[in-house]
């Protein structure tokens, strides 16, 4: 077909559609017999997405650490339950709205641990992280956010001592532990108790599960700690049962005269940590053992009819003490010898005070003549100086006039007198000498 006959075709086609009337329902008051009426309004279609815009699925996805099989989770009021690995998802089409996701349960109850909810991960609002509820969560892109919980462990203790032997408990006054994060927790004497064995930690923008050690502070026993603080540890997510040693040891006590070295004594007392008073008498070796006694500070001394010299220590091992006693002997011979002492120190003190006073004018005159000597001694050198400072002077006159040149003398020998002045006189040689001869006889 040419083109001018398929131009023809579609101008026909297009004047009959324009001539078909269009339809339009007839008004339901119309009377019979009458014209219909014919309504030119149209009802308005539903909004319906762009038609090029392809499906833009989006996901909140939810997990537990660890993970917890059907927990309860809401988000918008549409619940979803978590399945075995602990995930819960809900999928709609990307919008900008804002949304809210609740933990419906925060708590598990097992019979051999417990669940905790401790924190989110993931929520973007940090101010939100360790609330069950999170609000104004996005659905713009897939994310997963992280609901994580602590675990408790029921936990037992056994009290020992070094050899095993299990401790009476009713004595046990009370018990102390530390966690690693510094929380210090009573600890029952008997029955288990619900300790933290893993915590999540928020390192590094990465949440991890971690295990909570527990280290032994106090085992409080006869008013005194039989443990060493720390020492001890146990972690609970390892170990149900623990086992706390505690440190007893033996005390032997002796007692002994304290001149002779010989047995004295009827019986020991002892005072334990607590105040508590134990007396006993000694046995056929003049001496009393004491077992299995809790660790720490006792004060040991000798019923006498002398004079008992207490002794206080620390019970850290097993110790024999012998304590020393001052009987009536000893106390008469300390007695005497003292006086004897005394005495002679009073003697001895009234000699030494007369060599004092006798000897307190010997040391003045000492210390004058010691006076004297030096102000002799500066008087000489003052003067001293004073020659010295006179005679300078002159011997730089005399090193000066040596050091001039000397003229040469004339036929007949100068001879000055000093006591003619400024007028000297020469005199030939004959008459020198003969002036020297006369001088001379």
């Amino acid at each position: 077909m040419s083109r001018t006959g398929r131009f023809l075709i579609a101008m026909v086609t297009g004047a009959l559609v324009a001539a078909v009337p269009l339809a339009a329902p007839v008004s339901a008051g119309t009377a019979p017999g009458t014209t219909p009426v014919v309504s030119t309004a149209t009802t308005p279609r539903p909004q319906r997405p762009h038609p090029h815009r392809k499906p833009w699925p989006t996901t909140i996805t939810v997990r537990t650490v660890p993970a917890l099989p059907g927990l309860r989770v809401t988000l918008d009021g549409v619940q979803r339950t978590t399945d075995a690995r602990g995930v819960a998802s809900w999928t709609h089409e990307h919008n900008f709205s804002l949304h809210v996701l609740n933990l419906v349960d925060t708590k598990v109850e097992q019979p051999d641990r417990r669940y905790r909810f401790v924190r989110w991960s993931g929520q973007r609002d940090p101010g939100q992280a360790f609330r069950p509820t999170v609000t104004n969560l996005p659905m713009r892109r897939n994310y997963t956010i992280t609901a994580a919980f602590s675990v408790q462990y029921p936990v037992q203790a056994r009290f020992v001592d070094e050899k095993g032997q299990p401790l009476d408990l009713d004595q046990i006054a009370a018990v102390r532990v530390k966690s690693d994060s510094g929380q210090v927790i009573d600890f029952p004497r008997t029955g288990p108790i619900w300790l933290d064995g893993t915590v999540p930690l928020y390192n590094k923008s990465r949440l991890v599960e971690s295990d909570v050690s527990y280290s032994l502070q106090s085992v409080m026993m006869g008013g005194t700690n039989i443990v060493d603080a720390g020492r001890q540890k146990f972690m609970p997510a390892r170990a149900g049962t623990v086992t706390l040693v505690g440190q007893f040891h033996d005390l032997t006590v002796r007692a002994h005269d304290a001149l002779s070295g010989g047995p004295i004594g009827q019986q020991a007392k002892v005072t334990y940590p607590d105040g508590t008073v134990w007396t006993g008498p000694f046995g056929p070796d003049h001496s009393v053992t004491l077992w299995h006694l809790p660790r720490g500070t006792y004060t040991v001394s000798v019923l006498s009819n002398g004079m008992v010299l207490s002794e206080q220590f620390t019970l850290s091992r097993d110790k024999a003490l012998d304590v020393a006693v001052l009987s009536r002997t000893d106390l008469v011979v300390f007695g005497a010898a003292g006086l004897v002492l005394a005495v002679g120190l009073l003697f001895l003190g009234r000699a030494r005070l007369r060599r004092f006073v006798r000897a307190v004018p010997a040391w003045m005159r000492r210390q004058a003549a010691r006076g004297w000597r030096a102000a002799r001694l500066g008087e000489f050198a003052v003067r001293t100086g004073t020659r010295l400072a006179d005679r300078i002077p002159n011997l730089r006159r005399d090193r000066a006039a040596h050091s001039a040149p000397v003229s040469p003398a004339p036929t007949g020998t100068q001879v000055r007198d000093p006591a003619v002045g400024e007028d000297d006189v020469t005199v030939s040689g004959a008459a020198a000498e003969s002036e020297t001869g006369r001088s001379s006889k």
